[in-house]
């Protein structure tokens, strides 16, 4: 009887001590998986919630925990948000900021705490920024321009742009203009409308056109806007005058209003920036950050203060002859809800 008390001792023993051992490493997993803070500006435009759900997604199944927060448009909003995300102790910070030289005290502080800032999409300027990661917007403004151009007859253009404190709205113009220039030069095109629009709103961008058209006359060609919320209100401002459907408006984001306006005729082209491959490469990147492991860079973007490491990827014009091959093709949008008002 003793022996056996003995023998049953010993395997509680070691089971105590297998259950101890398989605790220690399955907490030594959950302590080792990255917390990733998400801060993003708010979801005026459809495609945020498209980069919200894809983030949350390749999180999940990457192997991180996510912090989201939106901030509703609001820079005060964002700033305490992101304060409240350092105190929660992420491992990294992903921020699509509201105004892009707003929030220079708070990455100074997460990387005074060892967290690493990644400017998602929109960069952040005159301040610290471990990386950018984008579509490449020169390239997005010039071929925004270029389709303009490319059905547009010799004359007057107006150029709808997006927020002036988002500095994606100043490479997107950039990139059009290097477009445009030559022929500016040689007195093919005439830029008669050059306005930013207040936070992006469609509203904004009507106001623009709309006012030029009533004080100037219908001369205009071709309208180059800056994102399809742009080209929206720019097309509501054509509408008024008879013009929807008459001269090329560009745009980007490939929402999905936009497309139906390519299918309609009233759009000529949008910008496709793949938001799941920019959301999959932001999340690996991160994770590789958390790990203090190599992730890859392509160039560096001057942000007033320091050349940021800068990850760009490709974007993909989207006019009613390729939106087949493009977005409905890489299941952005549905061939039905794309074609349904046609």
């Amino acid at each position: 009887m003793r022996h056996l008390l003995i023998i049953l001792t010993i395997l509680l023993l070691s089971l105590s001590s297998c259950t101890t051992q398989n605790t220690q490493v399955t907490n030594q997993i959950v302590e080792n998986k990255p917390l990733i803070g998400i801060s993003m500006s708010g979801y005026q435009e459809e495609r945020w919630l498209k980069d919200k759900a894809y983030l949350e997604e390749y999180a999940s199944e990457l192997g991180a925990d996510v912090i989201l927060k939106s901030s509703n448009n609001d820079v005060q909003i964002q700033k305490n948000e992101i304060e409240n995300l350092i105190l929660q102790g992420v491992d990294v910070l992903i921020i699509v900021p509201q105004v892009a030289d707003s929030l220079a005290n708070l990455t100074k502080l997460a990387s005074e705490k060892g967290i690493m800032v990644i400017s998602y999409d929109r960069l952040m300027t005159d301040t610290y920024v471990d990386l950018y990661i984008s579509f490449d917007n020169e390239e997005v403004g010039r071929l925004e321009a270029q389709v303009v151009l490319n059905n547009a007859k010799p004359g007057k253009v107006a150029y709808i742009g997006g927020s002036i404190t988002d500095n994606n709205a100043l490479l997107l113009r950039k990139g059009s203009l290097e477009v445009l220039e030559p022929y500016i030069q040689n007195g093919t095109y005439e830029i008669v409308v050059d306005q930013f629009s207040d936070q992006w709103k469609p509203e904004s961008a009507y106001e623009h056109l709309f006012n030029y058209l009533t004080e100037n006359g219908t001369d205009i060609v071709g309208v180059i806007a800056a994102n399809d919320g742009t080209a929206f209100g720019s097309i509501q401002a054509l509408e008024k005058f008879g013009l929807n459907g008459k001269i090329p408006v560009s745009g980007q984001d490939a929402d999905l209003t936009a497309c139906q306006r390519i299918i309609q005729g009233t759009q000529t082209g949008t910008v496709y920036k793949p938001i799941k491959e920019l959301a999959r490469e932001t999340i690996k990147i991160a994770i590789q950050m958390a790990k203090d492991e190599y992730y890859q860079i392509d160039t560096y973007l001057d942000n007033k203060l320091m050349q940021v490491p800068s990850r760009l990827l490709k974007p993909t014009l989207v006019t009613k002859e390729n939106i087949d091959k493009t977005i409905i093709a890489d299941g952005f949008h549905s061939r039905e809800d794309v074609y349904k008002e046609e």
